[in-house]
């Protein structure tokens, strides 16, 4: 696993396009069993095009500067099982505004720890123009309440190389993998 960080937001805004989301991201404590419900609103800008809204939940990793990106494969902290989506596809007019239900559903049998999504809203723009498509995210984050919660990491390959800056002076560069082995 790779570490993540959270960064909580006080009124998370996404604007892409004339395309406004309002929850940038969801983090929960759950119990085991439980089933939780949010709303994601959607609107669209009056003067914009009209877009076509892809929904999708995804396994979450992180970039190399720590931005939650979409992953390819599921691990034992993954929860796109957990989370599913009440609309896959829908269309924003200018001015529309929709919700979109997120629900998360807790096994009984889910263990410790943490477990991660990420819902990615991809917007296509089909002015005669511009054929554009923007992604908007939105990560996951889950914790098991009452769960033992482990953090332990590791570090590997660990590369440092000096540098010489245009001013002639020196730096190094460090590059190296941090692992998450812990459960949260």
């Amino acid at each position: 696993l790779v570490l993540i960080v959270v960064f909580v937001l006080n009124t998370p805004v996404f604007n892409v396009s004339g395309l406004i989301v309002n929850e940038t991201q969801i983090v929960v404590t759950m119990s085991p069993g439980e089933i939780q419900s949010h709303q994601i609103n959607v609107s669209m800008a009056n003067t914009d095009n009209p877009v076509i809204l892809v929904t999708s939940v995804k396994p979450l990793t992180q970039g190399i500067d720590g931005t939650p990106i979409a992953g390819s494969s599921t691990n034992n902290h993954s929860a796109v099982n957990y989370v599913s989506i009440d609309k896959s596809v829908l269309r924003l007019n200018p001015g529309d505004h929709q919700t979109i239900v997120a629900s998360i559903h807790i096994p009984e049998d889910i263990g410790d720890g943490g477990f991660y999504a990420l819902i990615v809203m991809t917007a296509y723009n089909f002015n005669e123009q511009d054929k554009t498509e923007n992604e908007i995210i939105v990560p996951v984050y889950i914790t098991i309440k009452n769960s033992r919660l482990v953090h332990d990491c590791s570090l590997s390959g660990l590369v440092v190389k000096p540098l010489s800056l245009s001013d002639g002076s020196g730096a190094i560069s460090t590059w190296f993998t941090l692992y998450n082995n812990g459960n949260h």
